[in-house]
């Protein structure tokens, strides 16, 4: 079915849209204001999303360590806020 795809890619891909699926569920919760600039106010998410992220931003940190210099795996920082735009709707 994809042939040009490992059984391994494959599998990475299937989890990685099953986790963007499970987090696009989670709710926000606002915190206290963390910025407020031109794009507007941005709060701490505290909810469950917020504690999703953090905790997964955990177990990176510690896999990093315990990982050699060459099979680590560069992500992005996830993002920690509710733009309030988001509060909004609630």
């Amino acid at each position: 079915m994809f042939p040009n795809k490992t059984k391994s890619a494959i599998l990475n891909d299937l989890i990685v849209q099953a986790l963007e699926m499970f987090i696009d569920e989670l709710e926000p919760e606002p915190g206290k204001e963390i910025s407020d600039d031109e794009d507007g106010i941005c709060y701490e998410d505290i909810g469950e999303s917020g504690r999703f992220t953090k905790l997964t931003q955990k177990y990176l940190n510690q896999y990093q360590e315990d990982t050699k210099e060459e099979d680590k795996v560069r992500i992005e920082d996830p993002v920690y806020y509710v733009p309030h735009s988001d509060l909004k709707n609630k």
